[in-house]
């Protein structure tokens, strides 16, 4: 490990993380943990999401902070961009570097605090239309809305004069990668890393499924883009 990696910090945002179950939270935990092994200092900052979770505490070596506000309900994420930028402004001297795993919300407060720490930022869309704001689509239906409806439309694009300032666009799919070239992200700033799949992990926890029958060699495996 040389000195340039060992001690580089890196702060992870993600909307939610373990115990809560799903593929964003369980390759947040992974990439966390794997980094943390490699020698980097990582935090890792996520919504309280349950109020029986513990508000801090140290998973695989990594410290993950809970923060406000705490409980279930889709418009409680948003408070997000003042919780979350506050603790970015508290740990400002223990990362190098944000990276935003899901940015349609945290991308907020992460580049607010690359404006005033100057820490770059990595954005990475877990789900396709976060950029353009279609993603919020389904939510803004009960207020027949959509995201290219007044008033959202001038307030995707005030954000994403914002986004926009990010240092590099993670993309899990070639559908992404154009959503990104679609909405003005200049090639050079995008970095194709495909989703992958842990055959073991999957194999081993199939139901109904013996150990290691779920993914046989030759076997097919149907493979979908995000948000698709």
């Amino acid at each position: 490990m040389t000195d340039t990696v060992s001690g580089f910090g890196v702060c992870i945002m993600t909307e939610t993380f373990h115990p809560v179950t799903g593929g964003g939270e369980t390759q947040a935990r992974a990439l966390a943990e794997g980094l943390q092994a490699a020698g980097l200092v990582v935090h890792l900052i996520t919504r309280r999401s349950d109020k029986s979770l513990p508000a801090r505490e140290i998973m695989g070596g990594v410290p993950v902070c809970r923060l406000a506000p705490a409980g279930p309900g889709q418009l409680r994420k948003w408070g997000m961009v003042v919780t979350a930028f506050l603790e970015l402004m508290r740990l400002r001297g223990r990362y190098d570097v944000i990276l935003v795993c899901g940015f349609r919300i945290l991308g907020v407060p992460a580049l607010l605090a690359n404006l005033l720490l100057d820490r770059p930022c990595v954005l990475k869309a877990d789900s396709q239309g976060e950029l353009s704001g279609r993603f919020f689509d389904p939510g803004l239906a009960r207020f027949r809305l959509r995201h290219d409806s007044f008033p959202v439309r001038p307030a995707i694009r005030m954000r994403n004069l914002l986004l926009r300032g990010a240092a590099r666009f993670v993309a899990i799919s070639a559908v992404v990668e154009q959503e990104y070239s679609d909405n003005g992200i200049p090639p050079d700033r995008i970095v194709r890393i495909p989703n992958s799949v842990n055959s073991s992990f999957c194999a081993s926890r199939r139901p109904g499924c013996a150990r290691g029958s779920a993914f046989r060699p030759g076997a097919r495996l149907r493979y979908s883009p995000a948000g698709s």
